[in-house]
């Protein structure tokens, strides 16, 4: 049964993934949730530490210099690069205090507050009322009627696209996993079903090539690594038949956007392989953006630029003089706004994910644990294009701390001290 507890972490996970950042009515509430995680982390914080002897691990350690640092490498290189007044480089980076939720998170875990069966619970929830939500959204509300609430709610379509909504599907790739690994170790037909339900929302939306690459690899490396050679020739004709049978179902409904598809991968090839602009809006934007980065990234290549408030000359575009995102060069865009000491500092989360999942046999591990850790490295992956594990750091930082202190509980580690 669904209890108040249950809904309690849901909206924590909402809030603190900020799943609903961009939807109306929304942008003062996620501006109110910065100032309660920013309150635990000055007021509520400390004293829980003084009541835990102040005694530090590694993950919280990393989460405290994070929070102090990622505004510092932002604020100062950009004041001197852009000549941006740190206020606004201190302000455009206030979703840092998201890492305190992730410290109350972490810290409810080690003290039992919340159990894994009860976030297990919460997850579900989570994703199956987004799911909803977005299919009802898509099938009774217009996008090009909130075009006036920007890119973050509403993707633009260009040439023969049609607008959509733009969702936060992180939820749904957890889906993917956590149902397809419940399937693949309980045996359980069903879980296959919802795992291949919410796959095919995430094509028919806006799956792009990063994520249909870095899920497809992050499948094949867990099944060959919890099942061995065989279980992948068992299941590689599987999913190439549905694959077959998706694509074709799909023609036979919208042609146009399976055309549109296919040439995206082959757009890409060649902005990448070829440096020319081709038909593919967004795969000429990344092009264009990183001839803009280079000469910013050769000239800053230690410390970086920084990162540009929105609301100082019109954020990147005013400054640069052209569209620029960093988020849409994945790794190219960290160097440019952190320079190669910011991404270490960044990749030290790899690092903490790799001991976190040696700390859980995968025997003794449950589906949502199974399902943090794909979603990690799938996000790790995924972070080449889009530098998400830096932009999202709560994100990933969340993952890594739930399977950091079920591994701990299940080694019998007390109060999950080392998590």
């Amino acid at each position: 049964m669904v209890n108040i507890r249950h809904i309690a972490i849901s909206i924590f996970l909402f809030m603190n993934f900020r799943i609903f950042q961009y939807f109306p009515g929304m942008k003062y509430v996620q501006e109110l949730w910065y100032v309660l995680c920013a309150a635990v982390l000055l007021f509520t914080y400390p004293i829980i530490k003084l009541n835990d002897s102040l005694v530090f691990t590694k993950t919280e350690i990393y989460l405290l210099i994070m929070i102090i640092l990622i505004p510092l490498m932002s604020m100062f290189p950009a004041y001197f690069v852009f000549g941006q007044p740190l206020f606004y480089g201190l302000v455009s980076m206030r979703g840092v205090f998201l890492l305190a939720g992730v410290l109350l998170l972490l810290i409810c875990l080690r003290h039992e507050i919340i159990s894994f069966a009860m976030l297990e619970k919460s997850f579900v929830i989570i994703i199956w009322s987004s799911f909803c939500l977005y299919i009802l959204m898509n099938l009774f509300l217009n996008p090009d009627s909130f075009h006036d609430y920007g890119l973050g709610f509403v993707v633009k379509g260009y040439g023969n696209e049609k607008s959509g909504f733009k969702f936060q599907d992180n939820f749904q790739i957890l889906g993917v996993f956590y149902y397809f690994f419940k399937g693949f170790k309980e045996k359980t037909k069903m879980s296959y079903v919802y795992s291949v339900v919410l796959l095919m929302f995430l094509f028919a939306g806006h799956g792009g090539r990063g994520m249909t690459i870095s899920l497809g690899f992050t499948l094949l490396y867990f099944l060959y690594r919890w099942g061995g050679l065989t279980r992948i020739f068992k299941f590689v004709p599987v999913v190439v038949i549905g694959v077959i049978l998706f694509v074709s179902v799909a023609y036979l409904i919208s042609p146009e956007q399976v055309i549109n598809r296919a040439g995206k991968f082959s757009d890409a090839f060649t902005v990448v392989l070829k440096r020319e602009e081709v038909e593919d809006t967004s795969a000429n934007a990344r092009l264009l953006t990183t001839l803009a980065a280079i000469p910013y990234i050769e000239n800053h290549f230690i410390f970086g630029c920084g990162n540009i408030s929105s609301q100082w000359n019109d954020g990147f575009g005013g400054v640069i003089g052209t569209y620029f995102h960093p988020s849409d060069i994945g790794f190219i865009g960290i160097i440019f706004m952190y320079g190669v000491v910011g991404l270490i500092i960044y990749l030290y989360q790899v690092v903490l994910a790799l001991k976190a999942s040696k700390s859980s046999r995968y025997q003794e591990c449950n589906p949502l644990i199974d399902a943090a850790k794909c979603i990690l490295m799938y996000l790790f992956i995924y972070s080449i294009q889009t530098g998400f594990f830096v932009h999202n750091i709560e994100i990933t930082m969340t993952y890594i701390v739930i399977i950091a202190c079920y591994g701990v509980r299940d080694n019998g580690v007390g109060s999950y001290t080392a998590c």
